[in-house]
């Protein structure tokens, strides 16, 4: 089962075992002569000489019968430019859309990779002659089965014929106990296969698995999935919804009888409450509504706190600030959390718009799939924790964290001094300080947030960039701290919290490192006084002050 490139061909079958089987299969096989130069130095006339060399070639295609022409697959050559008196089995002049017509191989391009489509083709010879051994006698699959298939689906065969039939086999493994709604992930979890949707199901016939291009691409009251291109859903009780255009000329879009789609989803007519709104005047679903200043309003039209806003949009002209006292220089936070929400955005919308309503607003974040990033206003450290408790105790379960996700703290930048700057900079990227960092952020170092050679000089050199004008573009953004924005330095270590308590470790965190860098230690040395354990030290002696940070590190043995 191991996959046949081209080269190894030539030892494994003889030229006229696959000429024979070529022709067995049905194809047409046409001999033709054809030729290459051959270069060779001539001493007696001191220069090159070109010398024809004529070959045997072997072109494998179909007869069209409506264009009465022959159409061309590939051709072979049993002699080499560089081997000439040997059978190389040499593929040349390949044409993809008619050798998938033939099976030869069964997609135009596969694996998201471009793999030539010559060893694809030798392997399947190779296994149409030889035959394929998957089974011991008694019936059972070999043990390596799973492997050599989850290989084959991986590379440049993954487009084989004989992958194709290996995938058959594999389903013709599954069982009752096996998953037979899903039978593409039950072949992923029995033979431990990646799920790379290089093959999927029919929806409508669960025991079929077949690589995608024998299937085509429907969305089923809202829900994408593929089915045989010979099904028509209108058997199964669906009808076309001729109200909405597809987004991709391969998608077709079908709805039930007593469906209709409002408010970006297929619901029953029959089990929901709809509402005209007070403004638009079209009819929504009830539980999308809000009411803002006594009228009805659909979402569409609602107030910039329940949209979506762009990622460039800046939060601070939209929002206030929020102080209890101006100051010159305050020292305020502005809080990002990011939160996935597949398929039900809407409610997280009215969510997040009731809670955080002239507090933050939520907008598009590239790093997420279906998802939000939060964003306050600027506001001092005890003005959130009120509107965040709020927010995160009734959390409802469409907010979803992952491991795209993450919570991102600025400060600013003028209510600190440069010392003050210099040693959260020393403390955010010092290499014996990120263990202590990564169990307060609750995640461990990936490309987006990870520390880099920075210290106390570095604070210095930002400031004079600053003074003088210039940009910070030369700082990196994905790093523990960000020091790239002019107002503000950038927490960016820590996961999105799911509760108030977890929220309140990290905003202690920052809160607790900020007033700590901001003293002057005479009896300490400046390198000894970023170092996390005298940080810990005096956190137990303001444990009053920061407890749930205290706590937690209690917990986790991490204070004195």
């Amino acid at each position: 089962m191991k996959p046949i490139v081209m080269h190894d061909l030539a030892t494994q079958i003889s030229k006229h075992d696959v000429l024979n089987y070529l022709r067995e299969q049905g194809y047409e096989v046409i001999n033709r002569i054809a030729f290459y130069e051959k270069w060779e130095w001539d001493s007696h006339f001191g220069r090159n000489k070109v010398q024809l060399v004529y070959t045997l070639e072997h072109a494998v295609g179909f007869y069209d019968q409506e264009d009465h022409r022959f159409r061309r697959a590939f051709c072979i050559s049993d002699q080499g430019k560089y081997k000439p008196d040997a059978w190389n089995f040499h593929i040349y002049d390949v044409y993809t859309n008619n050798c998938v017509e033939l099976s030869l191989i069964t997609v135009r391009g596969h694996n998201g990779r471009n793999y030539g489509t010559d060893s694809s083709i030798a392997d399947g010879i190779y296994y149409g002659i030889k035959g394929l051994d998957c089974f011991y006698k008694d019936g059972r699959l070999k043990r390596g089965f799973g492997g050599h298939l989850n290989r084959r689906l991986s590379g440049f065969s993954s487009n084989s014929r004989t992958t194709a039939i290996m995938l058959s086999i594999a389903v013709n493994s599954l069982d009752m106990t096996d998953d037979r709604d899903n039978p593409t992930q039950a072949i992923c979890n029995k033979f431990g296969i990646q799920d790379r949707g290089l093959f999927s199901h029919c929806h409508f016939n669960k025991h079929i698995v077949t690589l995608k291009p024998k299937l085509k691409r429907v969305c089923l009251s809202g829900k994408v999935v593929y089915i045989l291109k010979s099904e028509d859903p209108e058997a199964h009780g669906y009808e076309v919804d001729t109200a909405r255009d597809s987004y991709s000329s391969s998608t077709y879009y079908y709805k039930l009888p007593n469906e209709i789609y409002v408010d970006e989803e297929y619901v029953d007519r029959n089990s929901v409450v709809m509402k005209e709104c007070d403004h638009c005047n079209r009819e929504h679903i009830d539980e999308y509504m809000i009411v803002h200043k006594g009228e009805t309003l659909c979402l569409n039209c609602a107030p910039y706190n329940y949209a979506i806003q762009n990622y460039s949009c800046q939060v601070e002209d939209l929002l206030q600030f929020k102080a209890t006292k101006v100051k010159a220089n305050p020292l305020y936070f502005g809080i990002e959390l990011e939160y996935e929400s597949a398929h039900k955005m809407r409610k997280t919308r009215i969510y997040t718009g009731n809670k955080l309503k002239d507090h933050a607003l939520m907008k598009h974040d590239g790093s997420l799939r279906d998802g939000v990033e939060v964003v306050s206003c600027p506001a001092e450290f005890d003005i959130h924790k009120p509107l965040y408790k709020s927010f995160l105790d009734d959390l409802p379960d469409n907010i979803t964290v992952s491991n795209r996700t993450g919570m991102h703290v600025h400060v600013s930048r003028n209510a600190l001094s440069p010392l003050q700057e210099g040693r959260i900079i020393d403390f955010m990227n010092r290499s014996d300080n990120q263990n202590f960092i990564r169990k307060i952020a609750m995640r461990e170092s990936n490309n987006y947030q990870r520390p880099y050679d920075h210290s106390l000089r570095t604070a210095l050199r930002v400031r004079k960039k600053i003074k003088d004008g210039e940009g910070l573009y030369s700082y990196p953004k994905y790093s523990n701290l960000n020091l790239s924005k002019r107002y503000t330095i950038e927490f960016r270590v820590f996961s999105t919290p799911r509760t108030y308590k977890e929220f309140m470790i990290k905003m202690e965190f920052v809160k607790a490192l900020v007033d700590y860098c901001q003293l002057a230690w005479y009896n300490v040395g400046l390198k000894s006084q970023s170092y996390y354990e005298n940080f810990t030290n005096w956190l137990s002696e303001q444990r009053k002050s920061y407890s749930n940070l205290y706590n937690f590190c209690k917990e986790k043995s991490l204070c004195a």
